[in-house]
């Protein structure tokens, strides 16, 4: 009698930002956090470490710990610092909601799971083993086969039989049957160039579709396309990138498996994969295909698509580990053969520099990087920052300045231009800069720096005396997940006021 498959649980996130992401949980302790666990969750009220998880499959059990984070953690609505999750419970930190899904669905339908759907995966299957016996079988046989006796005589007779016959045939019906199998050939030349361009035709369709916005239009005509061409990997792929785009994580998931069964699969599934992993939180299945992506470039692979993408995702997430040299080899493979004319190479050189804490190195890259990207927030932030570790003030001041003059509302260059104003102790000046972040914050209230500048202004107004007018800053600026204002929030403003854990004027550190 067969055993019954394990069920891997999972936490599904039906509330926050991240709304609709599937986390498998193996057996053992994951941690979720804003920046620093397993599990990541772009939630600004969630702690770095906000709770740990263990799960033990002998038992099917779950337990959670709180991790003292600031904003705590409810099960079904309670605060909770710890206990048993059961399944249906509903988890929530910060604004994020998660449904713990711990036990098999009736049916058994366990492989709608992301875990699942690894564990079907053939990407990273070790290859079936042949036994030795069978290979020496068949060697035998090959063997056999090559003692098989051959007449020279009946072959020579075959030969000549066929050419008589050929040269029997009138010269005209010849020349007939060549013009007649040159035809034939022609006509599947055609038919398949139309096939291909056919195909091309459509794929450009879905992408305007989607750059119109009409997700749902394209993912139903991607959708079709399968059916039509279901061995086709562009297809494929493109269909998992919309998927991915919805967070349908395991349709997107099983798209990109579909582009790895083709022959040859297509090196950017790769990079599909890696990314649709590390934003699910599976930092170890990511680290998979960075292997993979590695190996690739060693070998010789040198697709633009691929090695941008790649290098791409190296800059947006820090938990991507690819070792130094290898990470600086991509970087000079980018500036000197794939992407010259682009800046994404320096940009990655000098993410690697400052890795080796060679920061004069890495303004080099930078500056390079600007030529060809003079706009780029990363660049321009980042050679600020540069020049600040170099001691060069006044050199970071011109970069936000100029910054300024061509893009006014950028929220970064605001921020960078009130830490300028504030190490001069101009207050007011500084303000100014602070007060257009937070009408910013108006249209875009998830923008990144709007924490920061609201814990800005409360300094300010510390340092006038006004406490009161402080603490909403801080109070505000901490809902929103910026922990150096907690600690300010919490402070009684008719007593003395706290020391912050960095000076008012302190410029930002690289």
């Amino acid at each position: 009698m067969g055993s019954k498959p394990a069920f891997s649980p999972r936490l599904v996130i039906i509330d926050g930002n991240d709304k609709g992401k599937i986390i498998p949980l193996i057996s053992g302790t994951a941690v979720i956090g804003r920046s620093k666990g397993n599990i990541l969750v772009q939630d600004p009220r969630v702690s770095r470490s906000h709770v740990a998880l263990h799960y033990d499959d002998r038992v099917q059990k779950l337990t959670f710990t709180d991790l003292k984070s600031l904003n705590g953690t409810l099960v079904n609505d309670e605060p909770k610092e710890s206990g048993d999750l059961h399944d249906g419970d509903k988890l929530k930190i910060g604004d994020t909601v998660f449904d713990c899904q711990i036990l098999p669905p009736e049916d058994n339908q366990s492989e709608s799971s992301f875990a699942a759907i690894l564990k079907k995966s053939k990407i990273h299957k070790e290859p079936k083993l042949v036994p030795l016996e069978n290979l020496v079988a068949d060697s035998h046989e090959w063997e056999a086969r090559d003692r098989e006796p051959t007449s020279d005589v009946d072959r020579r007779f075959l030969t000549n039989k066929i050419r008589s016959v050929y040269l029997g045939v009138p010269s005209t019906i010849r020349t007939i049957t060549l013009l007649l199998l040159i035809a034939v050939g022609l006509l599947v030349y055609i038919r398949a160039s139309r096939v291909g361009s056919g195909i091309e035709r459509d794929l450009a369709s879905v992408r305007s579709l989607q750059q119109l916005g009409r997700t749902a239009d394209a993912i139903s005509k991607a959708e079709e396309m399968r059916r039509r061409y279901p061995s086709n990997g562009q297809v494929h792929l493109l269909l998992g990138d919309l998927y991915a785009a919805e967070k349908k994580d395991e349709q997107a998931l099983a798209e990109y498996h579909s582009v790895h069964e083709q022959n040859p699969p297509l090196p950017l599934s790769h990079v599909r994969l890696m990314k649709l992993f590390i934003t699910a939180g599976l930092v170890t299945e990511a680290q998979e295909e960075v292997k993979h992506i590695d190996q690739l470039i060693k070998e010789g692979n040198k697709d633009k698509e691929v090695v941008v993408e790649a290098a791409k995702l190296f800059l947006e997430f820090s938990d991507l580990k690819l070792p130094i040299e290898n990470a600086l080899g991509l970087a000079k493979l980018l500036e000197e053969e794939v992407a010259p004319t682009e800046a994404v190479g320096y940009k990655l050189e000098a993410f690697v520099y400052v890795q080796k804490n060679q920061i004069g190195d890495a303004v080099k890259a930078l500056e390079k990087a600007r030529q060809y990207a003079p706009e780029d927030e990363w660049i321009l932030e980042n050679l600020t920052i540069g020049r600040l570790a170099n001691k060069d003030v006044g050199g970071a001041f011109e970069i936000v300045k100029n910054w300024l003059e061509h893009k006014p509302d950028s929220t970064r260059a605001l921020l960078l231009m009130a830490y300028f104003k504030l190490n001069e102790k101009n207050s007011s000046e500084a303000l100014s800069y602070l007060h257009k972040i937070l009408q910013n914050a108006s249209k875009n209230p998830k923008d990144p720096y709007y924490p920061e500048a609201l814990h800005l202004v409360g300094q300010v107004y510390l340092q006038q005396k006004q406490s009161e007018s402080a603490r909403k800053f801080f109070e505000a600026s901490c809902k929103l997940g910026f922990e150096r204002s907690c600690p300010l929030a919490m402070h009684d403003p008719s007593s003395n006021p706290p020391q912050s854990n960095q000076k008012q004027n302190d410029l930002p550190k690289p």
